[in-house]
């Protein structure tokens, strides 16, 4: 595994913390098949909730959640 793979995995679980103590959630929709690849070499795949579109994804948010952002 490279160091660019594991600083890749490192910033995304920090990223996702931030997130959830903000009251937010950080996941993942419709990641194309590098992305998975990427998230398996850096152990990071079972880190993130993983959706097949952003509206399987939108359909799991908390009921207070405002609309989903391209951003």
């Amino acid at each position: 595994m490279n160091s660019d793979a594991v600083s890749f995995g490192s910033r995304d679980a920090v990223d996702r913390v931030r997130c959830q103590e903000a009251g937010g959630r950080l996941v993942l929709a419709a990641p194309p098949p590098q992305m998975l690849r990427l998230l398996t070499v850096t152990g990071a795949r079972g880190i993130f909730p993983l959706y097949g579109s952003l509206a399987e994804a939108w359909e799991t948010r908390p009921p207070t959640a405002g609309p989903p952002t391209d951003a």
